[in-house]
């Protein structure tokens, strides 16, 4: 590839990394943060050989260093989404779950938790993630517990 064409599409990736820098920011409590290079830094594509050989090597750091931003945050943002996705799926099995008692309190107590927990904007994910665990757990527990005629279906 073509010098100059590469950095345009170091460029191009470095601001759709900030974008989802600032997606980040703006939705998770603990968003990784990792520096994004900017390519302009770099200055002008030489003309010289040696020199552009240098810059080249150069580029191909900018290219690692952005892959790693990118592979950070779209892991920060997907593992939020898998949160959430989790949390609703649970929570719909909550609501066809019927409890008496003390069970039934600790459900409403667990889902109450999990759904204030998925809606807060910025999420922490690492709470959101512990209470989605804990309610799936309980859930499991209190299904084999459960004598199949008093279930819900």
């Amino acid at each position: 590839m073509e010098v100059l064409a590469r950095r345009a599409q170091l460029e191009a990736t470095a601001a759709a990394v900030a974008g989802l820098e600032a997606r980040c920011v703006a939705v998770l409590t603990a968003a990784p943060t990792l520096a994004i290079p900017q390519v302009r830094a770099l200055g002008e594509v030489p003309t010289e050989p040696a020199a552009l050989a240098a810059y080249e090597a150069k580029l191909d750091a900018v290219s690692r260093a952005l892959a790693q931003a990118h592979a950070a945050y779209a892991g920060a943002l997907a593992a939020r989404e898998e949160a959430l996705g989790l949390a609703g799926a649970l929570l719909a099995e909550a609501a066809t779950t019927r409890l008496t008692g003390a069970a039934a309190g600790d459900l409403a107590a667990l889902t109450r938790l999990v759904g204030e927990a998925g809606a807060a904007t910025p999420t922490d994910v690492r709470r959101a993630g512990a209470l989605v665990a804990a309610l799936q757990a309980y859930l499991t527990t209190t299904r084999s517990s459960i004598p199949p005629t008093t279930r819900k279906a």
